[in-house]
C-alpha cells in the first residue's frame, strides 16, 4: 500500500522489520548460565541437564511469542500441566520457615495472557509443590479468582509468607505475551524477592516482595507449569494459556541481565507506522500485498489468476495497481496450497488457531443477483463442518438477510455481519477474523470477527461452531470467488481486495485494533530547513520519521528536467540531521526517499 506524495519528497517509511525469532532471546538466556532451561520448542527437555524432562498432563504444543508453531506449551483443560518432580528451585524448605535460609536464585519465563473475560477461578502460570504462606514456603505466579476480596482477577506473586499483586486486572492486556522474572536472596533483610514484568515490546516494570522473616522460596516439591500440584487450577478459561522459555539460576541475575532478556522480545505493536509496516511487523505466515504482483511477500508463493477481466486497480489510498479487482463471473485469484491454519475434515481433536485480515472495496450498489464471494476456501460444507467464506448473500436467499454481508465458518449457521442497508457503496472496508478451534464452548466462541469502513468505527462479534467443526477444508483458497468460479465479487461494479494476510496464531484484539487504525496512517514528512553561516549554508531536518532520506541539490530547478545529486551526508546533533555546504552560487535542495 503506497501513498502519493510530491515529486520532491517521498513518504518516510520505517525500515521493515525482519521476521520474528526467539533465537536471540534463547541465546541471551543461555549465555547467562542457567541451571535449568526448558525452551519448550516441541519437546519437554531441559537444554542444560541432559535427560531431565518435564512430564505432560494433557495440553499440547502451540505457537510461541515469535509465532512459530509448536514452540510453546498450551493449557486447555483444568488438569493440563507440565510437571517436574526434581527440585530445581534453589532454596526452599519442605517443612516451612527456616532461620538459616540463605539460598539465592532467579527464575524467568514467558506467558501469554488469557481472554478478556473474567476468570472463573484462580489460574496458575507456575508453582511449586503445596507450599503455603501459612508455612512460609509458598511459590506461585497466578491470576486471582473472581470471588477474591483482594483485587480479583489480578496477577499475583506468592512467595514465602506473602502474596503481592504485580498487575491489576484493569491493566492486563488480553491474549498478549508477557515476560516475567524474579530474583531472590533468602538471607536478605526485607525485599528478599525482586520481580520484573513487562508486555513484550513494551516497558519492563519491577518491584519487591518482602516474603517474611525466615520464610523461604518454595517447598522443594514438584515444579508445575500451568497449574498447581493437585492439577485443579489449569492456566486456561477464558481462552487457552501458554507458557514458554522457563529458566532457573542458582544466582541472582542483575537488573541489566534481566533487561537484556526482555530486550530480545519482539514488538508486534510499533507505533506510528504505515499499514504494511505494521502487518509485516506482526509476523504473518503469508502476506499478499497485491501491489502490482500476486506474489506472497513472505514465502514467494504466487496466486494464480482465473478469468480474463480481473486486473490491478487503485487501493484505499488511491495508488494505481495496488489492489486487485474482479469484473466477470469467473474472475478470481487462487492458490492450491493450504495456507489457512487448522481446517480439514471435522474432528473432535481440532486445535488449529489463526488469523486472516484484508481490505475490500464494496460494490457500486446493492447486490441484485446471486451470491458474491469476497474470499473462500475449497468446497467446505455445513455437512462436513468445515466451511470458510465471506460473501454477499443473494437477493432471494432462504437464509434471511438477502444481499447482506455474511461470514460462513465451520458447521454454520451462517452469520450476518453487516446488513445490506448499512453497506457503504464503493467504500473500502477492513475485515479480520481470528479463531481457535480448541476454544470449544468457552466464552466468546471459537471465531471472532472484526469489520469496519476505513476511517469509521471497528465493530466485532463472535461465532460458535460445533466442537467437531473446523475452519476450512484444507483445499484451494479463492480471493474474489468460490470453488465454482461462478460467483465472482462484482456486479454491480467491480469489487476489489487488498492486503490479504494470514497468521498461524490468533492475533489479540489490541493487534487487530492497531491494524484498523493504521490503514489511513501517514508518517509525518520531515521538513527541510536552512540557515546561513557565511560563507556556508547549514541544512537541517529532524531525525524523527526521516530514516532513509537523502539530501540532494541542483543548480537548475527552473529546468524541466533538473539533475539532482547528493548534497552530502548528514551528521546527527541531538534530534537533528545537519549538513553544511558552501553558500556560493544559486542552489536548490530537496530531501528524497529512494525507492527500495
Amino acid at each position: 500500500m503506497k501513498a502519493i506524495y510530491p515529486l520532491a519528497l517521498v513518504l518516510a517509511l520505517p525500515t521493515l522489520l525482519s521476521a520474528a525469532t526467539m533465537s536471540n532471546y534463547q541465546h541471551t538466556v543461555m549465555s547467562q548460565g542457567p541451571s535449568a532451561y526448558f525452551k519448550l520448542d516441541g519437546d519437554y527437555n531441559d537444554a542444560v541437564t541432559s535427560g531431565q524432562t518435564l512430564t505432560p498432563y494433557l495440553g499440547y504444543f502451540g505457537t510461541d511469542a515469535a509465532r512459530h508453531l509448536t514452540n510453546a506449551y498450551v493449557f486447555n483443560n483444568s488438569s493440563d500441566a507440565l510437571a517436574l518432580a526434581n527440585d530445581i528451585i534453589p532454596g526452599g524448605d519442605p517443612t516451612g520457615t527456616n532461620s538459616s535460609a540463605n539460598a539465592v536464585g532467579s527464575i524467568s519465563l514467558l506467558f501469554r495472557t488469557l481472554d478478556s473475560n473474567a476468570n472463573t477461578g484462580q489460574r496458575f502460570v507456575f508453582s511449586q509443590g503445596v507450599g503455603t504462606t501459612t508455612n512460609g514456603n509458598a511459590l506461585a505466579l497466578f491470576f486471582e479468582g473472581p470471588t477474591s476480596t483482594n483485587l480479583p482477577n489480578s496477577l499475583k506473586l506468592r512467595v514465602g509468607a506473602n502474596t503481592t499483586t504485580i498487575l491489576a486486572s484493569n491493566l492486563i492486556v488480553a491474549d498478549e505475551w508477557y515476560y516475567f522474572a524474579m530474583t531472590y536472596n533468602e538471607a536478605r533483610y526485607g525485599a528478599q524477592v525482586i520481580w520484573y514484568l513487562g508486555l513484550a515490546g513494551g516497558t519492563l516494570n519491577s518491584g519487591t516482595n518482602d516474603i517474611g522473616t525466615y520464610s523461604v522460596v518454595g517447598d522443594n516439591g514438584t515444579v508445575v507449569l500451568g497449574n498447581t500440584v493437585n492439577l485443579a487450577s489449569g492456566y486456561r478459561d477464558p481462552g487457552n494459556g501458554r507458557v514458554d522459555e522457563f529458566a532457573v539460576w542458582t544466582r541472582e541475575l542483575s537488573a541489566n541481565e534481566v533487561a537484556a532478556q526482555f530486550a530480545q522480545l519482539y514488538n508486534y505493536l510499533p507505533a506510528n507506522v504505515t499499514y504494511q509496516t505494521l502487518i509485516t511487523a506482526q509476523n504473518p505466515a503469508y502476506y499478499f500485498k497485491l501491489d502490482n504482483s500476486t506474489a506472497d511477500s513472505i514465502t514467494g508463493l504466487v496466486l494464480s489468476t482465473n478469468g480474463t477481466a480481473g486486473t490491478f486497480t487503485t487501493n484505499v489510498l488511491g495508488v494505481a495497481n495496488s489492489a486487485y479487482q474482479f469484473s466477470q463471473t469467473n474472475d478470481a485469484l487462487l492458490i492450491t496450497n493450504d495456507i489457512i491454519p487448522g481446517g480439514g475434515t471435522s474432528s473432535s481433536a481440532a486445535n488449529g488457531s489463526g488469523t486472516i485480515s484484508f481490505l475490500f472495496r464494496a460494490l457500486a450498489g446493492t447486490n441484485t443477483t446471486g451470491q458474491r464471494f469476497i474470499f473462500s476456501q475449497g468446497a467446505g460444507t455445513s455437512g462436513n463442518q468445515n466451511q470458510l467464506a465471506l460473501f454477499l448473500e443473494n437477493t432471494n436467499s432462504l437464509n434471511g438477510d438477502p444481499t447482506s454481508l455474511k461470514l460462513r465458518v465451520g458447521n454454520g449457521p451462517t452469520t450476518t455481519i453487516l446488513q445490506s442497508t448499512n453497506i457503504i457503496t464503493n467504500a473500502w472496508y477492513y475485515f479480520a477474523m481470528t479463531y481457535d478451534e480448541n476454544r470449544d464452548s468457552q466464552s466468546g466462541g471459537e471465531v471472532r470477527y472484526y469489520l469496519g469502513p476505513v476511517g469509521g468505527s471497528l465493530t466485532n462479534g463472535a461465532v460458535d461452531i460445533a466442537n467437531t467443526a473446523v475452519i476450512g477444508d484444507n483445499g484451494t483458497v479463492y480471493l474474489g470467488n468460490n470453488n465454482s468460479l461462478k460467483n465472482a465479487y462484482r456486479n454491480p461494479g467491480a469489487g476489489a481486495i487488498d492486503e490479504f494476510a494470514i497468521w498461524n496464531d490468533e492475533l489479540s484484539p489490541t493487534e487487530i485494533a492497531a491494524q484498523f487504525a493504521a490503514v489511513t496512517y501517514t508518517v509525518p514528512q520531515p521538513r527541510l530547513q536552512a540557515m546561513l553561516a557565511l560563507p556556508n549554508v547549514v541544512l537541517f531536518w529532524a531525525t524523527n520519521n526521516a530514516d532513509g532520506f537523502v539530501l540532494e541539490s541542483t543548480p537548475s530547478l527552473p529546468n524541466s528536467n533538473p539533475v539532482w545529486s547528493s548534497a552530502g551526508s548528514p551528521s546527527v546533533v541531538g534530534a537533528q540531521y545537519f549538513v553544511t555546504n558552501s553558500a556560493a552560487g544559486r542552489t536548490f535542495y530537496r530531501l528524497r526517499k529512494p525507492t527500495p
